[in-house]
């Protein structure tokens, strides 16, 4: 009877380490799935996150990329209103130039006269003496006129404004006007007493 007892006692103390076994084993289990589930959603956060980073990485390429892109943008449209203002400025200069070109020369009656400076020598009698001179008058575009000789006893130094006459007939006005008659092109006669011819003098 001693043995039974002590064979079912046997076997319980078996059976109870095999529950405890059993249950070590389970315990263990889960920490392992816990374990794994716990590095599985730390990598699925890892990941999350390197996506992230490459998103914002591509996100600042683009950026960087339409930046640039409208620098060039503007530096083209800089380079075509560059462009645009030398060929403005181009065609002023040639407009200025042919407007010069065609403010040099005027008409008076059938001849054609250059503005500037006509140059005439010639005597003069004074009371018993024939006295020299040579004059100068400048005749400018915007209408006046100097007038210069080298003898004042012949002629005064004057300065004024100009007009044309009909018939061929420039006048230099003044308190006493002088009057010159157009011979031909770039030459007049003096209509006074005197009777200088007057000669364009080229630059």
């Amino acid at each position: 009877m001693k043995k039974i007892i002590l064979n079912i006692g046997i076997i319980l103390i078996m059976i109870i380490l095999l529950f405890f076994l059993t249950g070590c084993k389970e315990n263990e289990e889960n920490e392992e799935n816990n374990i794994n589930n716990l590095t599985n959603s730390n990598i699925s956060v890892e990941e999350n996150n390197t996506n992230i980073i490459n998103n914002n990485i591509s996100n600042q390429q683009n950026n960087e990329i339409s930046i640039s892109n409208d620098i060039e943008q503007a530096d083209s449209k800089n380079e075509t209103s560059i462009s645009k203002n030398d060929n403005e400025q181009v065609n002023k200069e040639n407009e200025t130039t042919e407007n010069t070109q065609k403010k040099t020369t005027f008409n008076v009656g059938d001849y054609v006269l250059h503005y500037g400076k006509y140059k005439g020598s010639g005597t003069k009698l004074i009371d018993t003496s024939v006295v020299s001179s040579s004059i100068t008058i400048d005749l400018k575009e915007d209408g006046t006129y100097t007038y210069v000789s080298t003898n004042q006893e012949v002629s005064k130094n004057r300065s004024g404004t100009y007009k044309i006459k009909s018939n061929n007939v420039i006048v230099l006005n003044d308190s006493e006007p002088l009057e010159y008659t157009v011979l031909g092109d770039d030459r007049f006669i003096e209509r006074q007493s005197s009777g200088f011819t007057f000669y364009y003098q080229e630059n």
